[in-house]
């Protein structure tokens, strides 16, 4: 039968007792209708080497079974004796809880509840602490000597880590506002997440210990609980609440408030509307203007409540507007910082420019330098007078070859006749063994 133990802890903010009725179903595995396989799951554990596969199945089952019990719980929080009492079965009480819990241990997948609360972020800093210096324990590769006590609480990290995701989900949607604790607890009843008061609160420890929201708490009959929740804009840090979040927080608070009295006041308008016409139709004249005068009252009730809401409004866009200001100058405040830091000192200029202009002036000394000739020069007269010695040597003097001498210079060809032509194409000599064809150059029409 599930139902849990009452337990108290003196930490940051108690433990209070998990309620023993909830709405949720527990979800059994199918095998706990089978009576031959509960009772070997029941019986006490032998020893691992005897039947390693089973004994891994065993713990595997007791582990799921009790992150099954947190779910329904509301709470990644449990202790042995809350389990020895909600994991019976016909009266039967499981055995081998210890050595479940030291698996769990041994492969960190739990942690004692005082230590998760003083390291949330699982760094294992408070989990060494408490172990090694504080409470010395001596624990092996496959067990941990010490025995788990009936009243420690532990917390199911997975289970933590995902317990806090979705609250994390559900405050998003109230980004850059403040919230009361106890609409937060409405908030998730119509969102159905599910969360006890100590699941609650170690998730909203959680959040607030990584920077993610932040939590103001109060003193009620002597204990430490949740009083506003602030709940950052994306991208943001939390940051501790002021006086003028509570202030923007009591405004929206009214405005609701009075917007539900306006809409009661105009119902009841409406009622009395009804009522006078009813009645003049019934011939109760004294009776209807009783109703009108009613009717005038509640309609001077609602220009009344109108004006203050209007003035709540006008209040609420006003913080709001003081609220992004503020931003606005702070976001100023740091363009200007960074300005002042990253922008040189005009002399700083003045002095890299100076030194710029000396290294180009430099660099243009050096390319007109290496640009020089290292050939040494030579006498243009003698170059000329040598130029003129090598063309006068190509020349080829008219009398070698009047052919020659008719090519060299076409333009001054002179004239000749057709006879002369034939005689001089008559004097040509055929190479050997040039092809001969008998041409009579007589007969050759020249044109």
């Amino acid at each position: 039968m599930l139902t849990s133990e009452s337990e108290s802890e003196h930490e940051d903010f108690d433990r209070k007792p998990v309620s023993k009725t909830n709405l949720k179903k527990f979800n059994y595995p199918e095998c706990w209708k089978n009576d031959e396989r509960m009772d070997r799951l029941f019986a006490p554990f032998r020893a691992r080497s005897v039947n390693p596969e089973g004994y891994d199945i065993k713990v595997d089952f007791w582990k799921d079974m009790i992150r099954r019990y947190c779910e329904y719980n509301g709470s990644p929080n449990f202790s042995k004796s809350e389990l020895q009492k909600a994991l019976q079965r016909k009266g039967k009480v499981p055995y081998g809880l210890d050595i479940v819990l030291n698996d769990f241990i041994i492969k960190k997948e739990v942690r004692k509840r005082s230590e998760f609360v003083y390291d949330p972020l699982n760094s294992w800093t408070g989990w060494a602490m408490n172990s090694f210096v504080k409470k010395p324990i001596l624990w092996g590769v496959q067990k941990i000597v010490t025995k788990p006590a009936s009243d420690d609480v532990f917390t199911h990290l997975e289970l933590a880590s995902e317990m806090t995701e979705n609250l994390q989900a559900l405050l998003s949607e109230h980004a850059g506002r403040v919230i009361r604790f106890s609409s937060l607890k409405s908030f998730m009843s119509k969102n159905r997440l599910h969360l006890n008061e100590d699941g609650l609160n170690i998730t909203l420890h959680n959040l607030n210990f990584q920077k993610i929201i932040f939590v103001e708490y109060e003193f009620l009959n002597n204990r430490k609980v949740p009083k506003y929740i602030k709940v950052p804009k994306p991208g943001n840090i939390a940051t501790p609440i002021e006086p003028t979040d509570v202030a923007l927080l009591e405004l929206e608070d009214s405005q609701v408030k009075l917007a539900g009295q306006l809409t009661k006041i105009e119902e009841e308008i409406k009622e009395h509307d009804n009522m006078v016409r009813q009645l003049m139709k019934e011939g109760k004249k004294p009776l209807a203007k009783s109703y009108l005068r009613k009717r005038h009252l509640c309609e001077k009730k609602h220009e009344s409540l109108s004006k203050s809401l209007l003035n709540i409004e006008t209040s609420l866009m006003s913080v709001e507007q003081a609220q992004t200001n503020r931003e606005v100058i702070g976001a100023y405040k740091i363009a200007s910082a960074a300005m002042k830091t990253s922008q040189p000192n005009m002399d700083e200029v003045e002095r890299v420019m100076d030194n710029l202009q000396d290294t180009m002036d430099d660099h243009r000394e050096v390319e007109e330098t290496l640009g020089k000739s290292i050939v040494p020069q030579e006498d243009e007269d003698d170059l000329e007078k040598e130029l003129e010695d090598l063309m006068g040597e190509e020349e080829v003097p008219a009398a070698e070859n009047n052919n020659t001498q008719l090519i060299k210079d076409p333009k001054k060809i002179p004239e000749i006749s057709d006879k002369e032509l034939i005689d001089l194409l008559e004097g040509l000599e055929v190479e050997n063994n040039s092809p001969v064809k008998d041409v009579n150059l007589n007969q050759v029409e020249l044109h």
